[in-house]
């Protein structure tokens, strides 16, 4: 299989279809990487469901919390609203930061908000695998 983002062509070789059908949230508001993203997840195995907006995750997180959150920083509710969030979190789902904006004050308040891992766009879909098969 082959993904295609900005002009690189990667090969991703993917592994069995997961039986555990573990739930992640895409909580991205520009739909092309959130479309990009979700083929990626559900391809690999995961069920994903698209957010645009903090104020969908809370009320979807009130419904089911998910295994995993793909949590992007700068929402249509504020530059900062994904870390905001992170921060309210307090660790109780495995939360993955995606941003265009990856400097140093972004990278240290994911941190020290239990943000485990934090990818720059483009996204590194090898790496996002990797890093979900070891959390999940």
């Amino acid at each position: 299989m082959q993904y295609i983002n900005n002009n690189i062509h990667t090969k991703y070789y993917l592994p069995t279809k997961r039986s555990d059908n573990k739930l992640i949230y895409v909580v991205e508001d520009d739909l092309l990487q959130a479309d990009l993203l979700k083929d990626f997840l559900i391809g690999i195995g995961y069920q994903v469901s698209h957010l645009k907006s903090i104020r969908e995750l809370t009320y979807q997180m009130k419904q089911i919390v998910p295994d995993a959150l793909l949590l992007d920083v700068c929402l249509p509710e504020g530059y900062t609203a994904g870390l905001n969030y992170l921060e309210g979190l307090q660790d109780k789902v495995p939360t993955f930061i995606i941003t265009n904006h990856d400097t140093q004050e972004t990278c240290t308040r994911a941190a020290l908000s239990h943000a485990k891992y934090i990818f720059g766009k483009p996204i590194d879909f090898e790496k996002l695998q990797k890093n979900l098969e070891r959390i999940l």
